[in-house]
């Protein structure tokens, strides 16, 4: 298994494959490869379950209320979790599914 120990690297790893819209990544390969990589089985689901819980974060106490650069971090993070579940329903006009599990609506 590789650990990410420097993240500054991995990052520039990630350089040459990182995906674009309007690149060479279109908006239907990125619907497929989130609905693949988070929908196509159950450690796809739980992966998906753990950074949304994450980016959900505990609820919000009347003290943290005043701490503004808090409920910003917080809502930053509500808004990742919010965006992962946006490209995954995502589905561009013109891809035509094939699947039986979809459901339009």
């Amino acid at each position: 298994m590789k650990r990410l120990n420097d993240l500054q690297a991995f990052y520039e790893e990630l350089m040459p494959v990182r995906a674009t819209p309007g690149g060479e990544y279109t908006p239907e390969d990125r619907y497929r490869d989130f609905q693949a990589v988070f929908l196509s089985d159950d450690r796809g689901k739980r992966v998906l379950a753990q950074i949304l819980r994450e980016a959900e974060g505990p609820p919000i106490v009347m003290d943290e209320v005043s701490e503004h650069s808090y409920l910003a971090a917080r809502a930053g993070m509500r808004l990742v979790g919010h965006t992962i579940i946006k490209w995954i329903n995502d589905l561009p006009p013109d891809v035509v599914i094939e699947s039986e599990d979809y459901e339009d609506g």
